[in-house]
């Protein structure tokens, strides 16, 4: 029973070695390590857990142990080909991610973000304003973004402290919002520092609405189908 659990601990640990070579390079070197050093340990880490776990078996069968040993192998071969190619593989984890989660910005090469549409027929943005996470709705009729008056307490606005004194429309109707400026405000790798913004009175407002004072730092963003992209 044992030495059928070797094998799956064994996946399981090339799994979490290849996500943190892909997602998070710079992880290793806060324990002191490169991501070679990294890679090298989770192989031959798995070599010694397979030899060991193989010797200790009371029951030893050369053909099973060597069946397996072939087929740790081939999974430290497949280790070896992700990292070499975490580059290009982390735009095709990235839009998979996406594409099981609508809103997520999906990392697509070349300072582009891609989002997909969700469920309701919007464009629904995972973003971070001040460090807080907040999801916009795409909308190219705001002339600026707006938070709602729950968001802007997450990104550590005082609304209260605030004068409403602009008028806008949104499709709840009118409403009277507050002007300010977004320290930072993040849609994936896209960063941008001191944005127009506003907020709106509390309760007018059901979803943020990420609009064109942001839109417009940007290259180009368009709607193809199903997916929205931003050029950094």
């Amino acid at each position: 029973m044992r030495g059928n659990l070797i094998l799956p601990l064994v996946l399981a640990a090339i799994g979490t070695v290849l996500i943190i070579l892909v997602f998070f390079p710079g992880a290793p070197q806060s324990v002191g390590l490169e991501d070679d050093d990294l890679a090298r340990l989770g192989y031959l880490g798995g070599v010694l857990v397979l030899i060991g776990s193989g010797l200790s078996i009371r029951d030893f069968k050369a053909r099973q142990f060597l069946r397996d040993a072939g087929i740790w192998l081939a999974l430290g071969l497949a280790l070896v080909v992700g990292y070499s190619s975490k580059d290009s593989l982390k735009p095709f984890f990235s839009q998979t991610i996406a594409s099981l989660s609508p809103g997520t910005p999906a990392e697509v090469g070349d300072g582009r973000v891609a989002i997909k549409r969700n469920q309701d027929n919007d464009f629904l943005v995972k973003s971070a304003v001040n460090d807080a996470s907040i999801e916009f709705i795409f909308d190219t009729g705001a002339s600026a973004v707006v938070l709602t008056y729950d968001d802007a307490v997450k990104a550590g606005f005082s609304p209260e402290k605030l004068s409403f004194g602009i008028t806008v429309s949104t499709a709840n109707g009118t409403t009277q919002t507050a002007p300010i400026r977004i320290g930072v405000l993040e849609v994936g790798s896209i960063r941008r520092e001191n944005v127009r913004g506003l907020i709106a009175q509390q309760g007018d407002l059901r979803t943020s609405l990420l609009g064109m004072t942001f839109m417009d730092t940007l290259t180009s963003y368009q709607v193809t189908g199903d997916t929205l992209e931003f050029q950094n």
